[in-house]
């Protein structure tokens, strides 16, 4: 791992404002990579129309007049250039009041110091390790290293020139020894390889030597070893050959040659010894044959079925004409005619049929029904007449005659008063009681009567007084506010009292007036503002390609896309765990259901539409209206879409 730092860090001079308000003339270098150098300039509150670009020093070379420079809306301190030169360095020359020294400055010194001391730490460390491998060696060399006793006793055993060869002394016996011998034979090795390595290599050779023929006359590699006919009959035999004389009986010939027109044929045999050739096989030749066929297509007896199920689509539905399968009903009211009725209602219908019979046996005959009913008549109008007769004599249930009209609490016929009251009561009505039934409370349970003399107990909270008036059936209920947004007594917010002071109760602006841009009482949304700029008829992005624009390093400085600077983001954000003496606010801060019940009319903002802050990709896109815009959104959509500061091409002028 290469050790920090790779390459030592670079800082910028800075360059303080001089008192008597004169500024400094700068020329700075800058290398070109590809034709565009894109970044800042080293200083800072430069003078746009102070800028001066040559190929050479001090205002040499050709003028470099293609270059654009804009300012980040978050420094606005900073200048950010973009150069366009075929020269592989320029000279930029411009004024400047003097640098300003931003918190980035001091993260980046801070961050070089912090790392530096990384890096001695990191080499002192190394060092202090190397050092003590290093001290560990020399105590071991200084621990196992000889004594001058024993190196006094080694050199006094060594040779002394008088008893030993010299290299010329010892390169002539070497030579005495080789004498003559070839390159390939004149060394030891050579020579060991020579025999095989053997170290009784003589013996070896005569017991060799001892298995070999003795020489006889007449027996000698030559000609005469082997008569003319011999050799003749010698060179007719193939080389591992055998003797070995194939039959020529029946069953032993070789199977007769093949090829295309034997294809796919079988070998027979002949009638005569050896008579086997190739042919096919014709049907009259096959034995066993079955002389009859069964059809393709073919039907069995279903007592030929031992096993298995059949599909109820092959089996005959039953009719009132022929024989099938049927589906069994259990109803005893069906009039189908192709189902079967089960056993239960066979039953049913049965057990019904019998219990009509039964009771038709036990009917009474036409004549003794008629005695009865005669009878019954008789009784009947008899009985008529003795209720009619108790009706015109007033006479109740209990046999005694009531008066026409009675008073309240004696027995008597009502009067028609009494009659009109008792309709006004509705079934089952009671005396009043003194009770409620339900008490209803937003947001809470409901509080039911438990009976009809239930008492409901109204109790006072936290910061609530509660005043009963029994002579006018009232009660008060008051709560208690010390004080809100610093005020006492009746109080009215207003809205600098929600920190909404310095908002306008403005409605948001039409398209119309975003187009004619003269209204100072209106809001604008994102879409208001595209719309705006584009009535304007502003030279776009789109239409200047990659000219570069607006903020070019603000994904440097505000990695989080905040509209922050995150350095100092970090520096100026204190987390309120970290306030102290601070009072308890807990418990109505996390009341969110207005307890006030304040409205934005009340504040002065009921014109003011509950929108968000429109996000950088909603300003610049400038479709939507219902959404806010900051300054900083407002610059974001002008800079999506508007020509960039500085001088252009004609080329980006017309968007190629």
């Amino acid at each position: 791992m290469m050790p920090y730092p790779a390459e030592i860090d670079q800082f910028s001079t800075k360059l303080n404002k001089k008192p008597d308000g004169t500024v400094y003339a700068i020329e700075e270098s800058i290398s070109v990579v590809n034709g565009v150098y894109d970044g800042p300039l080293a200083h800072d509150n430069i003078e746009i129309g102070s800028i001066a670009i040559y190929t050479g020093p001090l205002f040499t070379g050709e003028t470099v007049s293609n270059y654009i420079v804009s300012t980040p809306s978050l420094t606005p301190w900073k200048r950010w250039i973009k150069i366009f030169s075929e020269s592989p360095v320029v000279y930029v020359s411009y004024h400047t009041p003097g640098d300003q020294v931003e918190a980035d400055d001091i993260n980046a010194l801070q961050n070089s110091v912090v790392s530096m001391q990384g890096e001695v730490d990191r080499y002192k460390s190394e060092n202090d390790a190397a050092l003590h491998v290093a001290t560990t060696r020399i105590s071991a060399v200084e621990t196992g290293k000889a004594s001058v006793t024993y190196v006094d006793t080694q050199f006094a055993s060594k040779a002394d020139k008088s008893n030993t060869y010299t290299k010329a002394e010892t390169d002539s016996r070497i030579e005495e020894i080789i004498g003559a011998a070839p390159a390939a034979l004149d060394t030891l090795q050579e020579l060991s390889e020579a025999l095989n390595n053997d170290p009784d290599f003589a013996a070896t050779m005569t017991t060799s030597l001892s298995g070999k023929v003795d020489k006889v006359s007449g027996k000698q590699l030559s000609t005469e070893d082997f008569t003319t006919a011999e050799k003749t009959k010698l060179a007719g035999i193939a080389s591992n050959a055998n003797n070995y004389v194939h039959p020529t009986g029946d069953g032993n010939l070789h199977v007769p040659a093949t090829g295309t027109a034997n294809n796919g044929k079988v070998l027979k045999a002949g009638a005569s010894s050896g008579g086997a050739a190739w042919g096919v096989v014709d049907w009259g030749e096959l034995s066993g044959r079955p002389s009859t066929f069964s059809p393709a297509a073919h039907t069995h007896a279903a007592a030929d079925i031992a096993s298995g199920t059949i599909a109820t689509a092959r089996l005959p539905a039953a009719s009132t004409t022929g024989a099938g399968i049927v589906q069994l009903n259990n109803s005893v009211t069906s009039t189908s005619t192709t189902q079967a009725a089960t056993a239960n209602a066979v039953k049913v219908a049965k057990d019904a049929a019998d219990t009509a019979q039964a009771t038709a046996n036990a009917a009474e005959t036409p004549a003794g029904a008629q005695a009865k009913a005669d009878a019954a008549a008789a009784a009947g109008i008899g009985a008529a007449d003795a209720v009619q007769a108790n009706l015109d004599g007033h006479i109740g249930k209990g046999g005694a005659a009531h008066a026409d009209v009675v008073a309240g609490g004696a027995s008597g016929f009502m009067t028609g008063a009494q009659a009109t009251k008792l309709a006004g009561i509705a079934a089952g009505a009671e005396v009043n009681q003194n009770a409620f039934a339900t008490v209803a409370v937003s947001g809470q349970s409901s509080v039911v009567a438990d009976s009809k003399t239930d008492t409901l107990n109204i109790s006072a909270g936290s910061g609530i007084s509660i005043t009963t008036d029994t002579t006018n059936d009232t009660v008060t209920i008051t709560a208690a506010v010390a004080s809100v947004a610093g005020k006492t007594g009746a109080i009215i917010l207003g809205k600098a009292d929600i920190g909404l002071g310095n908002v306008e109760n403005y409605g948001v602006a039409t398209q119309a007036e975003a187009e004619a841009g003269v209204s100072a009482s209106k809001y604008m949304t994102a879409q208001r503002v595209k719309q705006h700029v584009d009535s304007r008829g502003f030279v776009t992005q789109a239409d200047l390609g990659n000219a570069g624009y607006g903020d070019m390093v603000k994904s440097v400085y505000d990695t989080d896309n905040d509209g922050k600077v995150d350095a100092a983001e970090a520096a100026d954000t204190v987390p309120w765990t970290g306030v102290s003496g601070k009072p308890d606010f807990e418990s109505h801060i996390t009341n969110t259901s207005n307890p006030h019940a304040v409205t934005k009319e009340q504040v002065g903002l009921g014109s003011v539409s509950n929108y968000s802050i429109a996000s950088q990709a909603e300003a610049e896109a400038g479709t939507t209206s219902s959404r806010y815009m900051t300054p900083l959104r407002v610059s974001q959509a002008i800079a999506a879409r508007a020509m960039p500061k500085g001088p252009l091409t004609w080329n980006q002028l017309k968007g190629v």
